[in-house]
């Protein structure tokens, strides 16, 4: 849903700041918008949009390279959620130590190892993804539609079939009521000083909700570079709503009317939309 990542991922949810520099996972699916993802604030440097469209059936062995297109599911907004808590350390830690040694602090000169993609049979894979379009379809038509329910194994593939290097940055995981998310971002694009040929490492767990309509994305567990975030700062991060943002965007907060539940359970996410949305 990530998706702003489900994966969402302007994306503030990700730190909240007046310019914030993003690497955001732009999620829509026809006739929305979901912009939630990861966002870097760093005084409005870098911009970096990835799309996600509906996708088709997987075919067997290697998955293939595609292009980026303009189209995909709010889903998307809850997948990007799993490391959109992330950025804010950016925010807190770039305010209190110098940028350089905040660099050599905070990024890596090689890629975290990530938990292995499992490579789903043909015909799970080929399921999750007409589950995933037919549900598209429903919200573009205003149309009742069973819930959409993913595992984290169909979720990396079909995020790994629509970008290769966004599958191999990221994993998303579910562990009881939380998403989680392990990630390597290579920093090259960012072209931000001190930072060629970095990486940006971590592993984030949220949770995601609905109360009276509103989206609460919280984060429960956060480390950068091998290393927990200090307390003071995830305190601060576990009393945010990191989606709170997202409903400035009139195609995001108009879609995110027409659900009801987000579930995160017995491995699964599942999105329920409201009956006559």
């Amino acid at each position: 849903m990530m998706l702003h990542a489900v994966l969402a991922l302007s994306l503030p949810a990700f730190a909240q700041a007046s310019n914030p520099c993003a690497v955001s996972r732009v999620a829509q699916s026809p006739g929305m918008s979901v912009l939630l993802g990861w966002t870097y604030s760093l005084e409005g440097i870098w911009t970096y949009n990835l799309s996600m469209p509906d996708p088709a059936p997987l075919p067997a062995g290697p998955l293939p390279v595609v292009q980026k297109k303009s189209r995909g599911c709010l889903f998307y907004a809850a997948i990007a959620a799993a490391v959109v808590a992330a950025g804010f350390l950016f925010v807190a830690v770039a305010s209190a130590v110098a940028f350089n040694r905040f660099v050599k602090a905070y990024t890596a000169t090689a890629p975290a190892a990530l938990p292995a993609l499992v490579e789903l049979p043909v015909e799970q894979a080929d399921a999750a993804a007409e589950r995933l379009k037919s549900f598209n379809e429903s919200v573009k038509r205003g149309e009742d539609a069973p819930p959409l329910s993913l595992t984290g194994d169909e979720i990396n593939a079909l995020l790994a079939r629509q970008d290769r290097e966004l599958g191999n940055s990221l994993r998303v995981s579910i562990d009881g009521d939380r998403l989680k998310g392990n990630w390597a971002l290579p920093l090259d694009k960012a072209k931000i000083p001190f930072t060629g040929g970095r990486y940006f490492n971590g592993s984030a767990a949220v949770k995601a909700s609905f109360d009276n309509g509103i989206l609460i994305i919280t984060c429960d567990a956060l480390e950068i570079n091998g290393a927990p975030v200090p307390d003071a700062i995830l305190s601060k991060l576990k009393e945010e709503n990191l989606a709170k943002n997202v409903y400035k965007n009139p195609k995001t907060a108009e879609a995110l009317r027409k659900f009801e539940k987000i579930e995160v359970k017995d491995g699964r996410v599942t999105i329920q939309m409201r009956r006559g949305a």
